[in-house]
């Protein structure tokens, strides 16, 4: 217990990102964390309250939550939260963005992906546990899904009717039943894939595209996967974000606007002054090898896609 307290204050005075976490973000990160564990546990059996979770409590106090990739994408989730509320006011009309417009194209793939995106980015907007649990990767949900039925079938012990056979098969079926296609990162980019070459350009401004469909168009650009670039957006230190824009070609201006529709008209500092003078000094070429780099490094190690 000792040796635990110790980590967990040493995280807390000496963060390994350089910046230690505001109470906002914590408070946001556990907000999604018990919203995945209630939408897995309402997939493994029928929940005695819908906002309640059995397994919670145990969960949090054994450290089985203490996942990077778990976190990472609940931070994704918080970032991307956050941006959509920061663009809203810049947003055209939904019939006028990109997904609503495709919806009656002639192209049968390209109508049935913008109609995929138009739902999942609706349902996204929710951050409740079905929203949460139709983003998190398999790779991520499956470790948090059988973590949960351990605990579920401990809790059995203690006197609750549900066996651990009946949970194991739950999850299996829940598990089998997922179909990441649906998700709207998956949905987003597969409508990127089969955009009209015509039409590419209209995923360089989130305004009329929407936002899901220019992190589509980034990505398609730089390489960077969506909660990197999420991330990227919303992290307190504007150089990363700024090198995906110029490696994206984005001139200054573009640049600038950008910043204003989707991290807001915060007063930028003198550290990130300097950047903006810098900017166009910068080649495309030089800010895409950093994103390939950057690229690498997150496949390499598993970090945000």
């Amino acid at each position: 217990m000792e040796q635990q307290q110790a980590n967990d204050v040493a995280c807390l005075l000496f963060p390994k990102s350089g910046e230690l976490p505001s109470e906002e973000l914590q408070a946001s990160v556990r907000l999604a964390l018990k919203q995945l564990v209630i939408g897995v546990e309402g997939g493994i059996r029928p929940p005695a309250h819908p906002t309640e979770s059995a397994s919670w409590d145990t969960l949090t106090k054994s450290g089985l939550l203490r996942d990077t990739a778990l976190i990472d994408f609940c931070i994704a989730r918080v970032a991307e939260n956050r941006i959509r509320k920061t663009l809203q006011p810049c947003l055209a009309d939904v019939r006028a963005q990109l997904p609503a417009r495709l919806l009656h194209d002639p192209n049968p793939v390209v109508s049935e992906s913008a109609r995929a995106v138009l739902i999942a980015d609706s349902l996204a907007q929710n951050f409740d546990p079905e929203a949460l649990m139709m983003q998190i990767p398999g790779e991520i949900l499956h470790p948090l899904a059988w973590r949960t039925v351990a605990v579920l079938s401990t809790l059995d012990d203690r006197g609750m009717a549900q066996p651990r056979d009946a949970y194991v098969k739950a999850c299996n079926r829940m598990l089998s039943a997922r179909n990441e296609g649906r998700s709207l990162q998956a949905s987003a980019a597969k409508l990127a894939y089969f955009l009209p070459e015509g039409m590419w350009d209209e995923l360089s401004d989130p305004r009329t595209a929407g936002l899901p469909m220019f992190i589509a168009g980034l990505t398609k650009k730089c390489g960077l996967g969506a909660d990197m670039l999420y991330r990227f957006i919303d992290s307190g230190n504007i150089a990363a974000f700024l090198t995906v824009l110029r490696a994206c070609g984005y001139g200054a201006d573009d640049a600038a606007e950008l910043v204003r529709c989707l991290r807001g008209d915060q007063p930028a500092s003198v550290e990130q002054a300097g950047l903006w003078e810098g900017y166009d000094a910068v080649t495309a070429e030089a800010s895409l090898n950093q994103c390939l780099a950057w690229s690498a490094q997150s496949a390499m190690t598993g970090g945000p896609s």
